[in-house]
């Protein structure tokens, strides 16, 4: 997604080295919307960064579960330069 990397481009202006994989668990529920959001890895630890992926997947339309009352989605996002 285009928008999370600028996110990325964003922490880079101010720490110009910042690079890693984040493991996000997501929960979507019935209708397809964040439930949940959890970070299982996320050595950057950049709080900006976080605020700024939760902002774009939260902005982002995801379709319902077909069959299921909720669905778990375990994301990862590499970040290199």
């Amino acid at each position: 997604m285009k928008k999370l990397r600028t996110c990325y481009d964003d922490v880079l202006k101010v720490a110009s080295k910042t690079s890693g994989t984040i493991t996000i668990k997501l929960i979507f529920d019935k209708r397809g919307r964040i439930a949940t959001m959890q970070y299982a890895s996320d050595p950057i630890k950049n709080k900006g960064l976080r605020s700024c992926i939760a902002k774009v997947l939260n902005e982002t339309a995801f379709p319902a579960p077909a069959t299921a009352e909720k669905v778990v989605v375990t994301l990862v996002i590499s970040f290199m330069q």
